[in-house]
Protein backbone atom coordinates (compact mmCIF):
# COMPACT_ATOMS: atom_id res chain seq x y z
CA UNK A 1 0.00 0.00 0.00
CA UNK A 2 0.87 3.51 -1.30
CA UNK A 3 0.14 6.56 -0.25
CA UNK A 4 0.86 9.79 -2.03
CA UNK A 5 0.38 13.16 -1.70
CA UNK A 6 -0.01 15.83 -4.58
CA UNK A 7 0.21 19.94 -3.62
CA UNK A 8 -0.02 22.37 -5.90
CA UNK A 9 0.17 25.93 -5.40
CA UNK A 10 -0.68 28.82 -7.79
CA UNK A 11 -3.47 30.85 -6.98
CA UNK A 12 -5.08 28.10 -5.47
CA UNK A 13 -4.14 25.06 -3.56
CA UNK A 14 -5.54 21.36 -4.14
CA UNK A 15 -4.52 18.92 -1.81
CA UNK A 16 -5.17 15.55 -3.34
CA UNK A 17 -4.65 12.28 -1.53
CA UNK A 18 -4.79 9.21 -3.35
CA UNK A 19 -4.39 5.80 -1.40
CA UNK A 20 -4.05 2.99 -3.40
CA UNK A 21 -3.98 -0.96 -2.74
CA UNK A 22 -2.08 -3.60 -4.14
CA UNK A 23 -2.70 -7.20 -3.14
CA UNK A 24 -0.08 -9.98 -3.89
CA UNK A 25 -2.38 -12.04 -6.13
CA UNK A 26 -2.06 -9.09 -8.77
CA UNK A 27 -5.10 -7.61 -8.36
CA UNK A 28 -5.30 -3.63 -7.74
CA UNK A 29 -7.76 -1.40 -6.19
CA UNK A 30 -7.35 2.28 -6.33
CA UNK A 31 -9.33 4.85 -4.30
CA UNK A 32 -9.12 8.44 -4.89
CA UNK A 33 -10.05 11.40 -2.28
CA UNK A 34 -9.88 15.08 -3.02
CA UNK A 35 -10.07 17.93 -0.67
CA UNK A 36 -10.39 20.92 -2.44
CA UNK A 37 -8.54 24.37 0.04
CA UNK A 38 -9.18 27.31 -2.28
CA UNK A 39 -7.00 31.00 -1.22
CA UNK A 40 -9.22 33.47 -0.54
CA UNK A 41 -8.45 37.08 -1.93
CA UNK A 42 -8.39 40.41 -0.39
CA UNK A 43 -11.07 42.72 -0.69
CA UNK A 44 -12.17 46.22 -0.37
CA UNK A 45 -8.45 47.15 0.29
CA UNK A 46 -7.48 50.73 -1.36
CA UNK A 47 -4.19 52.10 -1.23
CA UNK A 48 -4.10 55.51 -2.11
CA UNK A 49 -1.80 58.33 -3.55
CA UNK A 50 -1.55 61.25 -1.31
CA UNK A 51 0.50 64.83 -0.73
CA UNK A 52 1.87 66.66 1.81
CA UNK A 53 3.46 70.12 2.63
CA UNK A 54 6.59 69.89 4.15
CA UNK A 55 7.17 70.71 7.26
CA UNK A 56 9.99 68.92 8.48
CA UNK A 57 8.12 65.68 9.93
CA UNK A 58 7.76 62.59 8.47
CA UNK A 59 5.23 61.14 6.13
CA UNK A 60 3.58 58.19 5.60
CA UNK A 61 0.61 56.38 3.62
CA UNK A 62 -1.44 53.90 4.76
CA UNK A 63 -3.55 51.19 2.86
CA UNK A 64 -7.60 51.70 4.20
CA UNK A 65 -10.06 48.76 4.36
CA UNK A 66 -7.36 45.87 5.66
CA UNK A 67 -9.00 43.57 7.74
CA UNK A 68 -7.59 43.27 11.65
CA UNK A 69 -6.01 39.80 11.11
CA UNK A 70 -3.97 40.77 8.13
CA UNK A 71 -0.44 41.76 8.72
CA UNK A 72 0.71 44.65 6.43
CA UNK A 73 4.08 46.27 5.42
CA UNK A 74 5.28 49.14 4.01
CA UNK A 75 8.35 49.43 1.43
CA UNK A 76 9.10 53.47 1.01
CA UNK A 77 7.16 55.18 3.58
CA UNK A 78 8.40 57.54 6.64
CA UNK A 79 9.61 60.42 3.97
CA UNK A 80 10.81 63.66 5.16
CA UNK A 81 12.26 65.83 2.37
CA UNK A 82 10.46 67.07 -0.97
CA UNK A 83 9.75 64.55 -3.69
CA UNK A 84 7.29 61.89 -5.34
CA UNK A 85 8.18 58.75 -3.52
CA UNK A 86 6.37 55.10 -4.51
CA UNK A 87 5.51 53.45 -1.64
CA UNK A 88 4.72 49.93 -1.59
CA UNK A 89 2.26 48.19 0.66
CA UNK A 90 2.39 44.28 1.04
CA UNK A 91 -1.19 42.66 2.79
CA UNK A 92 -0.74 38.87 3.74
CA UNK A 93 -2.73 36.46 6.24
CA UNK A 94 -3.34 33.22 6.45
CA UNK A 95 -5.29 31.14 3.99
CA UNK A 96 -5.26 34.44 2.01
CA UNK A 97 -3.29 35.19 -1.71
CA UNK A 98 -1.23 37.77 -0.86
CA UNK A 99 -1.72 41.33 -1.94
CA UNK A 100 1.00 43.97 -3.07
CA UNK A 101 -0.29 47.50 -3.81
CA UNK A 102 1.83 50.40 -4.55
CA UNK A 103 1.40 54.33 -4.20
CA UNK A 104 2.89 57.76 -4.74
CA UNK A 105 3.56 60.07 -1.69
CA UNK A 106 4.19 63.16 -2.84
CA UNK A 107 5.73 66.45 -0.21
CA UNK A 108 5.89 69.43 -1.57
CA UNK A 109 7.85 72.52 -0.79
CA UNK A 110 6.68 74.12 2.03
CA UNK A 111 6.16 78.46 1.68
CA UNK A 112 7.65 81.08 3.81
CA UNK A 113 5.52 82.99 6.02
CA UNK A 114 5.67 86.75 6.20
CA UNK A 115 8.97 88.35 4.49
CA UNK A 116 8.82 91.66 3.92
CA UNK A 117 11.35 93.90 1.75
CA UNK A 118 10.34 97.48 1.90
CA UNK A 119 11.91 100.57 -0.27
CA UNK A 120 13.91 103.16 1.65
CA UNK A 121 15.44 106.73 1.26
CA UNK A 122 19.57 107.56 2.40
CA UNK A 123 20.70 110.81 2.48
CA UNK A 124 24.18 110.43 0.37
CA UNK A 125 26.99 110.58 2.61
CA UNK A 126 29.83 108.99 1.42
CA UNK A 127 29.05 105.53 2.86
CA UNK A 128 27.52 102.17 1.37
CA UNK A 129 23.97 101.95 1.80
CA UNK A 130 21.70 98.64 1.72
CA UNK A 131 18.32 97.37 2.32
CA UNK A 132 17.65 94.21 3.79
CA UNK A 133 14.51 91.44 3.66
CA UNK A 134 12.93 91.11 7.21
CA UNK A 135 11.28 87.78 8.83
CA UNK A 136 13.42 85.68 6.37
CA UNK A 137 13.96 82.61 8.67
CA UNK A 138 17.43 81.93 10.07
CA UNK A 139 17.86 78.78 7.79
CA UNK A 140 17.08 80.86 5.06
CA UNK A 141 19.58 81.69 2.31
CA UNK A 142 19.23 85.40 1.14
CA UNK A 143 20.48 86.70 -1.77
CA UNK A 144 20.66 90.29 -2.94
CA UNK A 145 21.75 92.11 -5.86
CA UNK A 146 21.83 95.82 -6.82
CA UNK A 147 22.63 96.74 -3.27
CA UNK A 148 25.03 97.86 -1.42
CA UNK A 149 25.25 101.47 -3.08
CA UNK A 150 26.97 104.78 -2.37
CA UNK A 151 26.55 107.10 -5.16
CA UNK A 152 23.30 109.39 -5.31
CA UNK A 153 20.85 107.44 -7.68
CA UNK A 154 17.60 105.60 -7.46
CA UNK A 155 17.84 101.53 -7.51
CA UNK A 156 15.67 98.87 -7.67
CA UNK A 157 17.47 95.66 -5.56
CA UNK A 158 15.97 92.41 -5.65
CA UNK A 159 16.02 89.85 -2.57
CA UNK A 160 16.14 86.04 -3.49
CA UNK A 161 14.84 83.85 -0.59
CA UNK A 162 15.90 79.96 -0.56
CA UNK A 163 16.05 77.05 1.06
CA UNK A 164 15.99 73.30 1.49
CA UNK A 165 12.35 72.30 0.73
CA UNK A 166 10.69 75.62 0.55
CA UNK A 167 9.59 77.48 -2.49
CA UNK A 168 12.21 80.32 -3.44
CA UNK A 169 10.90 83.86 -3.22
CA UNK A 170 12.14 87.03 -4.97
CA UNK A 171 11.02 90.29 -3.88
CA UNK A 172 12.30 94.18 -5.07
CA UNK A 173 12.62 97.18 -3.26
CA UNK A 174 13.65 100.63 -4.54
CA UNK A 175 16.77 101.89 -2.54
CA UNK A 176 16.96 106.04 -3.16
CA UNK A 177 20.42 107.74 -2.18
CA UNK A 178 19.76 111.45 -2.38
CA UNK A 179 21.79 114.57 -2.60
CA UNK A 180 23.25 116.06 0.61
CA UNK A 181 22.38 119.99 0.35
CA UNK A 182 25.58 121.83 0.40
CA UNK A 183 25.74 124.27 3.44
CA UNK A 184 28.17 126.79 4.67
CA UNK A 185 29.00 128.43 1.02
CA UNK A 186 28.42 132.08 0.19
CA UNK A 187 29.07 133.56 -3.22
CA UNK A 188 30.60 137.32 -2.59
CA UNK A 189 29.27 139.66 -5.77
CA UNK A 190 32.00 141.20 -8.17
Amino acid sequence: MGDFLLYNSCMKRLITLTLCALSMMGLSGCTQYSDSAVLDTFSGITFDSASFVYDGTAKSIYVSGAPEFATVTYEGNEKINVGKYNVKAHITADKYVPLDLSAYLTITNASFGDITFESKTFEYDGEAHSIYVTGAPAFANVKYTNNNKTSVGTYTVTATISAANYSTVTKTATMTILGKDITGVTFNDQ
